[in-house]
């Protein structure tokens, strides 16, 4: 009976795989149990790997950032940024919503900063979904040269962002600003 359920087990497995994405790696597992010891093929889904590229933008923008809109607390995570398109997702209270949306580079006038503008989206197939516009900032260290000037060293990193938030159905707008997480 346990050699019947193996065999059954193994063929239903590979039905479902075959299903699946036609980019599939065969790979071979074992099946043991006490009556006996079968090799079984099943096709594994591979994923193309996303390789991020380190830019200026990656540097200041990924990652999490906290604050607050509505009284509640606001989470809004960076997840990936491809070219000029940015892939994520917000938190507020216990609603988490995907965000998808572009960037530029904005105006930021501070020494040895550097300011993006993102435009995200939420999807839309709720009542209260909506659009953020938030600029990010990231810093480079300032050191003071022999002379007494300022010299920016190092990487940007984000650390501070503001925005507003404007929902779908025409209500009215909340302003917010956020703090990168470390």
């Amino acid at each position: 009976m346990k050699k019947q359920h193996i065999a059954i087990s193994a063929i239903a497995l590979l039905i479902l795989n075959a299903c699946g994405n036609s980019e599939t790696a065969p790979t071979t597992e074992t099946v043991k149990d006490s009556v006996t010891t079968e090799t079984v093929i099943i096709e594994e889904e591979t994923e193309e790997a996303f390789t991020q590229e380190v830019t200026d933008a990656s540097r200041v923008m990924l990652g999490s950032w906290t604050g607050e809109m509505s009284g509640k607390e606001l989470t809004i995570v960076i997840e990936k940024i491809d070219g000029n398109e940015i892939f994520g997702y917000n938190t507020l209270g216990s609603n988490r919503r995907d965000l998808a949306g572009t960037f530029t580079d904005a105006a930021w006038d501070q020494s040895c900063a550097k300011a993006f503008e993102a435009t995200l989206n939420e999807p839309g197939d709720d009542e209260w979904d909506g659009v953020f516009t938030i600029k990010f900032i990231g810093y480079k260290a300032e050191t003071e040269t022999a002379d007494g000037d300022l010299d920016c060293t190092g990487n940007y990193s984000g650390s501070e962002g503001m925005g507003e938030w404007k929902p779908n159905n025409g209500k009215s707008s909340k302003d917010f600003t956020l703090t990168k997480n470390p």
